[in-house]
Parts: C-alpha cells; sequence; structure tokens
C-alpha cells in the first residue's frame, strides 16, 4: 500500500463511475475488443485456460476475455471499479 496515492485511486474510482463504457453498443466492443487485442493468441488457449485482468477499471475487455477462458479474475485496487466490472457480469454465470 506504500506505493498507492489515495487521490489518484478516488480520482480513477471516478472515472470508472463516470466513464464505465456501458454505452458502447454489443456491435461496436468486439470490433474494438479485437483491435485492441489482435495480438493476442486466443487460438492457443483451451477451456480450461485461468488469466487475470490487471487494473480491469470498467470491465469493457473482460467482458470479452472471460467466454475464452475458463477462469478470469478481475483485480483492481479502486473499489468503484469493481462495482463497475461487477455490473458488467451481473448476467452471466
Amino acid at each position: 500500500m506504500n506505493n498507492i496515492d489515495p487521490e489518484v485511486v478516488k480520482d480513477f474510482g471516478n472515472e470508472w463511475r463516470t466513464f464505465n463504457q456501458s454505452a458502447l453498443s454489443d456491435e461496436d466492443l468486439p470490433k474494438v475488443f479485437d483491435q485492441y487485442f489482435q495480438i493476442f493468441p486466443f487460438d492457443e488457449l483451451n477451456e480450461s485456460a485461468q488469466g487475470f485482468d490487471m487494473r480491469c477499471g470498467s470491465g469493457r475487455w473482460a467482458k470479452c476475455v472471460a467466454p475464452r477462458v475458463g477462469m478470469l479474475t478481475c483485480i483492481d485496487p479502486i473499489a468503484m471499479a469493481l462495482v463497475q466490472t461487477r455490473g458488467n457480469f451481473r448476467y452471466h454465470t
């Protein structure tokens, strides 16, 4: 915790609450995701692959990665970011 600035964490929490990516359409998200992750070798993963999304923010990328792995852990020091991520996964099991 010595290298975390509480004001920065608070500001990022406010940012993720304000810019939570909820306006990104279900059609646009995969397009943006494919551009962002174009070099990641998803085809080399199997159904039991495990991953993590460090600094998951609003969870927009986690929403696209989760169906491609067996387990995805979302990590963020900002409580509000995790609230946003959980909201993105409220219909997923």
